[in-house]
């Protein structure tokens, strides 16, 4: 942009803001928990608004922001990560269990903790197939240290 001229280019920058999001396309960032969705989120959008923190089940709902990649803008949105299908219902409660023990759930009774933990998954994996059936284009991140598991 070094041959655009600076009042030109505050022009293309208001344009560029002035686009309602809802026309925007959206790019949905989709992946097993902890695997740095969020991270990248915070990349395309220029800030910290995710909270990145290495605990899984931190985020529960979806969050949107606006990026730029080139000369397209679009709306990313940043989602809960999906558990695995093989996994139990025993282990996914013990897994989120364990996690929400850690998050503000202190002092709350055991009985109402699991009575929130059994529905979070499915909560949180709700919220990604709806970023997922909005969207454009879709980047699923994975750990690359981490084997597939059938």
């Amino acid at each position: 942009m070094e041959d655009v001229s600076p009042s030109f280019y505050l022009l293309l920058t208001t344009y560029r803001l002035m686009i309602p999001d809802h026309l925007l396309p959206k790019v949905s960032i989709v992946g097993r928990p902890n695997v740095g969705k969020s991270t990248l989120f915070n990349r395309l959008v220029g800030g910290n608004r995710a909270i990145v923190v290495d605990e899984p089940g931190v985020t529960r709902d979806r969050l949107y922001g606006r990026s730029f990649w080139g000369d397209h803008e679009f709306m990313v949105i940043d989602t809960g990560g999906f558990l695995t299908v093989s996994k139990s219902q025993t282990d996914v409660m013990e897994e989120q269990l364990s996690v929400s023990t850690t998050i503000g759930m202190e002092g709350i009774p055991l009985a109402s903790r699991e009575a929130v933990v059994a529905r979070t998954p499915s909560m949180i994996e709700r919220q990604a197939t709806v970023a997922v059936e909005e969207s454009s284009v879709i980047i699923f991140v994975v750990d690359g240290q981490v084997w597939f598991i059938n």
